[in-house]
């Protein structure tokens, strides 16, 4: 369930930048893109993953324990 129920969206060919969960904490945004099955458009999403900082380190580990 959403906290803040206000809806954002990017314009098309826009870029955002989100924090995941374990670093974002309470202040994590869900993600949603509409589906485009069948409409002959492609998506790019790009995942950079980076080493946690010292502070997050011990739920960076139990995160990727629970895969």
């Amino acid at each position: 369930m959403l906290r803040d129920e206000t809806l954002r969206s990017l314009a098309p060919g826009a870029v955002g930048l989100f924090k995941g969960r374990i670093l974002a904490g309470e202040q994590a945004i869900v993600h949603r893109s509409p589906p485009t099955a069948g409409t002959g458009e492609a998506r790019l999403l790009l995942v950079i993953d980076s080493p946690p900082p010292a502070e997050t380190a011990a739920l960076w580990e139990q995160a990727m324990q629970r895969g």
